[in-house]
């Protein structure tokens, strides 16, 4: 938890305070922002996926075949 600098009266208010507790304007938060998930990441998910959705595939027609005899 870091203490930082009202914007009002410079009194030392934690980060995770709604309001400064002696003048009571408002604690501006910086925004998170997430990592974007990189182009290569996306790409060897992407073929993961694709190789085990056709192995499902497979799967379920072995079983359709077998569930035939």
């Amino acid at each position: 938890m870091a203490l930082i600098k009202c914007s009002e009266c410079d009194q030392t208010v934690s980060e995770q305070a709604a309001s400064c507790p002696r003048c009571g304007s408002g604690i501006a938060r910086k925004p998170v922002q997430e990592a974007p998930i990189p182009h290569s990441s996306l790409i060897i998910t992407h073929k993961f996926l694709d190789a085990h959705l056709k192995s499902i595939a497979k799967a379920e027609m072995m079983c359709r075949l077998f569930s035939m005899v």
